[in-house]
């Protein structure tokens, strides 16, 4: 065993420390960039703590990932009223998930671009772009058939949000509300142009 390790609450605190130091230090610089060294440097812990925690840099960074996305979806469930209309709970979601992103732009860059070199973090983008798909369903109204067209758009508008939250974050110029509400806006408008396609005669 890697002495220190041991078990109970400071094992849970140096583990959190490791995580919050790769956080910072990944924000910082390119993921190359960064050494085990010199994460576990900047949490005062011993690199062999590092190993025996998450066994290398990928582990490591697996479990930033996993950690920045679990606090996304906690703010973006805490953020909803489910009394409010569908739509208003989208938007209270969307400005929760904004705001969190936009204390560190660079951490959640990863979660919001949906791909990655490594196949356990884009295992993590994948879980939250399913929590994602999963709350704008939820916030659809009751009468919207989930058909094949619908399903789709709702797909095809995560991919929209992202890019909008991307280039938010790279020049961020317009409010944050309005930005929230352009996605709804969207989605709203996207939803009715699947619904009105159902309703055409096919072409032939």
């Amino acid at each position: 065993m890697v002495p220190g390790t041991g078990t109970g609450r400071g094992t849970v605190d140096r583990r959190q420390r490791l995580i919050e130091s790769a956080i910072k230090l990944f924000s910082a610089q390119p993921y190359d960039d960064v050494s085990v060294q010199d994460i576990a440097t900047d949490a005062g812990v011993a690199t062999g703590l590092l190993y025996y925690h998450f066994t290398d840099k990928q582990g490591l960074y697996a479990a930033v990932q996993e950690t920045l996305a679990d606090g996304l979806k906690a703010a973006m469930y805490d953020a909803i009223d489910p009394a409010a209309p569908p739509l208003d709970r989208l938007g209270a979601a969307l400005r929760a998930q904004l705001k969190l992103i936009a204390e560190n732009p660079p951490a959640y860059r990863e979660l919001l671009g949906g791909m990655s070199s490594q196949p356990k973090v884009n295992a993590i983008v994948k879980r939250q772009r399913g929590a994602w798909l999963e709350l704008v369903g939820e916030s659809l109204p009751d009468d919207v058939p989930r058909t094949a067209a619908v399903t789709a758009t709702l797909k095809g508008w995560l991919h929209f949000a992202d890019g909008v939250q991307l280039a938010w974050l790279a020049k961020p110029d317009i409010p944050l509300e309005e930005i929230a509400e352009l996605c709804v806006r969207v989605l709203a408008a996207s939803i009715d142009a699947a619904e009105q396609l159902n309703d055409e005669p096919a072409k032939r």
